[in-house]
């Protein structure tokens, strides 16, 4: 089984992560793409705040395909009850 596309929630200015939520069969999972995780995928300058969302958009094929990545490589026991957090040394996973 793989995850399937849900919704994009935004920024978290406070946290300095991306919100999204993936699909596990009937199940909904939640992530949190920071944006260093953003950042290292485009191995370029840091992106301001306010650029953010659009850079989700533009990354967004790829960070779910690290998100799955992720989800997959954990165990039932291993994965968080509320919320998985992406962060840049998930790239290489």
């Amino acid at each position: 089984m793989q995850l399937t596309r849900a919704d994009y929630q935004g920024n978290d200015f406070n946290r300095s992560v991306c919100t999204f939520t993936m699909r596990n069969g009937a199940d909904t999972v939640q992530f949190a793409a920071s944006w260093a995780l953003m950042d290292a995928i485009e191995a370029g300058p840091r992106s301001h705040s306010g650029q953010r969302d659009a850079q989700f958009a533009r990354l967004r094929d790829r960070i779910e395909a690290i998100a799955e990545r992720k989800f997959f490589s954990m165990r039932d026991g291993e994965r968080p009850s509320k919320i998985i957090i992406l962060t840049a040394m998930d790239v290489g996973v």
